[in-house]
């Protein structure tokens, strides 16, 4: 056979290699979960305690925490600011801001100064779109635009400020406009009102749940009630170990002592590892890439441990550590970890008498070294 005949032969097979690679490729780089979750992407568990020496498992939440919550705002209501400013020093809370960006600089709009200063203390501001949807503003142009200027004028106002999350505007005319489709486009996660908590393994990224303020302890309102994350049931639909997600309006000051001692419940409850409170897109990161997650355990010798963390998001908007969980030695008293060279944050705990670390590592980003430290 000539050296053309074969070149042609191969040059097929070989396109076809390049587009399967580019395929793979793009699939290990999803821009959201936007499936609808009619299923469970796992089963849910109590927390893991790997059986081993050198055994992993990626946390259902970071820190292994038993639970997951998020505080969130509606249509910027500065006036609000000093109080959950005041909130935030007291019971070390770190609130999104979902801000309407035609508000800005008018009335309870706040101005940019104000969210960047917001920001600097930790807190975070994303999209609530430029008009809320009203289509008879006069910068009305289109729902895809309402979406992209809003991160457009944020970033543009807010340097080092990521926009990848939305709030859906609520309101009757505006609840026909969302769109889901365009908004996974743009965002990693988009937050809507159906006040329900989020089972941990059904999250649904394009449309999350959201509960209007904190239920503690509430009859009326079982189905929003904090207290059933830390409840085992058979329910099909337990929200057990899920994702409180809350959003506020304005807080009038007549309720606010019911408010705090809300936030004070919360607070003890992350003060024992029963919550971690993340932000919002601190949450829809961690819990994308955990559904997608690849661990593996490369080698495991008494005094080091090499494990492989990968998963399918798009790396440069899906760059938060995962929690995990491996067993080590009793022999560690102290550990230090490393990924892809650099040193990464980790600890030893113990469990019925075993010792695991607890390394944070962000997937794609090369391979995860724990070592015993002498």
């Amino acid at each position: 056979m000539s050296n053309v005949a074969v070149r042609y032969l191969f040059l097929p097979a070989f396109v076809a290699l390049l587009q399967s690679i580019t395929a793979d490729a793009a699939e290990r780089q999803r821009p959201i979960l936007a499936e609808s979750p009619d299923r469970p992407r796992f089963e849910l568990r109590d927390r893991d305690w790997p059986g081993e020496v050198g055994a992993a498992s990626v946390c259902l939440w970071k820190d292994d925490a038993l639970a997951a919550c998020s505080i969130t705002i509606d249509d910027n209501t500065a006036p609000d600011h000093a109080w959950w400013q005041e909130m935030s020093k007291k019971y070390d809370l770190r609130i999104t801001w979902f801000i309407v960006t035609s508000s800005v600089g008018k009335g309870w709009g706040g101005t940019w100064d104000g969210w960047q200063r917001l920001h600097a203390q930790g807190h975070d501001v994303q999209s609530h779109t430029v008009n809320h949807l009203r289509t008879t503003s006069p910068t009305w142009k289109g729902v895809e635009a309402e979406y992209t200027e809003s991160i457009r004028q944020i970033e543009a106002a807010m340097p080092g400020n990521r926009v990848l999350v939305l709030a859906y505007p609520g309101g009757k005319d505006q609840d026909k406009l969302n769109d889901p489709k365009l908004a996974a486009k743009h965002f990693i996660g988009c937050r809507g009102v159906v006040g329900l908590i989020n089972p941990a393994n059904r999250i649904n990224y394009v449309r999350t749940n959201s509960i209007g303020q904190l239920h503690v302890d509430d009859p009326k309102a079982p189905w929003a009630d904090i207290q059933a994350l830390f409840q085992k049931n058979a329910r099909k639909d337990s929200a057990y170990r899920g994702w409180y997600c809350s959003h506020y309006h304005q807080v009038k000051p007549e309720v606010r002592e019911r408010e705090e001692r809300h936030l004070a419940f919360m607070h003890q409850r992350v003060q024992n590892n029963d919550l971690w409170l993340g932000l919002f897109r601190e949450v829809v990161q961690y819990s994308q890439e955990r559904d997608t997650a690849h661990l593996e355990v490369k080698s495991a010798a008494a005094d080091k441990i090499v494990l492989s963390l990968t998963d399918e998001m798009d790396d440069k908007r899906f760059d938060f550590p995962l929690t995990v969980k491996v067993r080590v030695s009793p022999s560690w008293k102290a550990v230090k970890a490393d990924q892809g060279g650099r040193a990464v944050e980790a600890k030893l705990l113990e469990h019925d008498g075993a010792t695991y670390a607890l390394v944070q590592a962000v997937p794609d980003r090369g391979d995860v070294s724990l070592e015993r430290k002498p």
